[in-house]
């Protein structure tokens, strides 16, 4: 769409209502400062408003755009509807959290470790390798931060909570760099 409107010179306006139809609902050719011609294909019904806003798309357009307070802002607003609609396996909340990593560590932090404690909770060890992916970015962003020692402190809380899962505490040991065969 947007190649489309910058090569009729109109993308500012497509996109604001591009915006207004994802947040509200509210459909763009309705507007008068619409800019675009009739297209002669046959208009659909207009959407329920109970749809609005269609924050998966907002959320990605906000990470294309490396917009890093507005992906909070639609994370949150869709959160706040305690929708399930995140998980997917903690796809989309894994994207979420690499793209506000750098402005809001805390909160991608939480998001990561969130996802790496469901995954534990699943008591799978193909679980264990999922939560230690999203663990490695724990680690990875307390790097980029100087807080190594919190790294260490939660690897710690998760050995003492999951001491039963063998299968976890490998993982997490080769997640310290121990070695895998203890001598």
């Amino acid at each position: 769409m947007r190649k489309a409107a910058e090569r009729a010179k109109v993308w500012p306006a497509v996109r604001s209502a591009a915006f207004v139809y994802l947040e509200t609902g509210k459909l763009p050719h309705k507007d008068a400062s619409w800019p675009l011609p009739e297209t002669g294909v046959e208009k659909a019904k207009e959407p329920a408003r109970n749809e609005f806003p269609i924050t998966a798309v907002l959320v990605d357009i906000a990470i294309a755009e490396k917009r890093a307070d507005e992906v909070l802002r639609w994370y949150d607003y869709r959160k706040s509807k305690k929708d399930d609609f995140w998980t997917w396996h903690g796809y989309r909340e894994d994207h979420i959290a690499s793209a506000i990593a750098q402005q809001y560590p805390d909160r991608a932090l939480t998001i990561w470790k969130g996802l790496a404690e469901t995954q534990i909770a699943q008591a799978k060890p193909n679980a264990y390798e999922t939560a230690s992916g999203y663990l490695k970015k724990v680690r990875e962003c307390l790097k980029k931060v100087k807080r190594e020692v919190e790294w260490k402190d939660y690897l710690l809380k998760l050995r003492q909570a999951n001491t039963r899962k063998s299968k976890l505490l490998q993982i997490l040991d080769r997640l310290e760099g121990h070695p895998i065969i203890k001598t």
